[in-house]
């Protein structure tokens, strides 16, 4: 994982909460901002898995596997890049226990099955018939998992830590304490926050960004990191395949293959930025703007 070195210096005021005072005040004054690169990061993975399966016997065979986990870490990303992730919080500092919480990468659930079925050949008829009506097979895969965690941040160097890089993805929000209800969406916004219509829903918006409030300035948010959990996924891919034999060492092959054949619309991770830097809610908070697997693909 990586992080920068040479912030601002900060201040411990009671009850162990950091202050960044206005101003440029890095901790190497002669140097600007600084990257660093580190591999002691602290991660733990605990789950269950479950696999269950039959053998392909009178033509039919199936596996499934499940997997109920929890991951936790230190970072989730790299120094300039994000490994399959959208919305990892970036460590500002050294701090790295103080940012322990849900991995990126925790996918709490995780079922994948596949399933084989030869169809009956037909057993009467003339050769034409036989050679139509015999030799298929159906087979499918079915995925579904739970989505990955996210956390929103300011969008801007609120706190003035001076990172040099990407500061404003390292600066969480407060919880707003007078919010009720769930965070995610359908939600109810308040016109007072600018953000449209007072109804959303997914994808529009996937949650609501006044559950959360911009910090004093010069303070972290005390949200947690990777405290909202993002869209979760379900496919189905199915393939029809037939072989036909031409001669003893010929076959003739047919496959029809279908990906995403319930056309199952899956969302990558929403907008993670809040805030504008004159401290408006961002119009980009919460909005989904892609999907994470495309729409159904046939193929002969």
């Amino acid at each position: 994982g990586g992080y920068p070195l040479n912030t601002n210096t900060y201040q411990i005021l009671p009850g162990n909460i950091y202050y960044y005072p206005p101003g440029v005040h890095r901790i190497m004054p002669q140097f600007s901002g600084i990257q660093t690169v580190a591999y002691d990061f602290n991660s733990f993975y605990d789950a269950v898995t479950v696999t269950v399966g039959r053998r392909l016997s009178k033509g039919f065979g199936f596996e499934t596997s499940y997997a109920y986990s929890r991951a936790t870490d230190d970072a989730s990303a790299g120094l300039s890049w994000r490994v399959q992730l959208t919305s990892e919080l970036r460590i500002p500092n050294g701090l790295r226990n103080t940012y322990h919480g849900l991995s990126g990468m925790d996918m709490r659930q995780r079922s994948v099955s596949n399933i084989t079925y030869e169809i009956p050949s037909l057993r009467a008829g003339n050769g034409v018939e036989k050679k139509l009506l015999s030799g298929w097979q159906a087979n499918g895969i079915i995925t579904m998992q739970s989505g990955t965690p996210f956390t929103p941040w300011l969008g801007f160097d609120r706190v003035n830590i001076q990172a040099g890089t990407s500061p404003q993805e390292m600066e969480r929000p407060n919880q707003n304490p007078a919010y009720t209800g769930s965070v995610l969406c359908p939600c109810t916004i308040p016109a007072s926050a600018g953000l449209g219509a007072a109804n959303q829903k997914i994808p529009q918006r996937y949650y609501n960004p006044t559950a959360f409030l911009l910090p004093a300035a010069g303070f972290d948010g005390n949200l947690g990191r990777n405290s909202l959990i993002g869209p979760g996924l379900a496919s189905f891919d199915f393939a029809l395949v037939k072989s036909t034999a031409l001669t003893e060492r010929m076959h003739l092959l047919f496959r029809f293959e279908a990906f995403n054949l319930l056309n199952s619309v899956n969302w990558i991770q929403p907008s993670a930025a809040l805030f504008q830097s004159n401290g408006s809610y961002s119009a980009s908070a919460g909005i989904i703007t892609a999907t994470s697997t495309s729409s159904r693909q046939l193929q002969l």
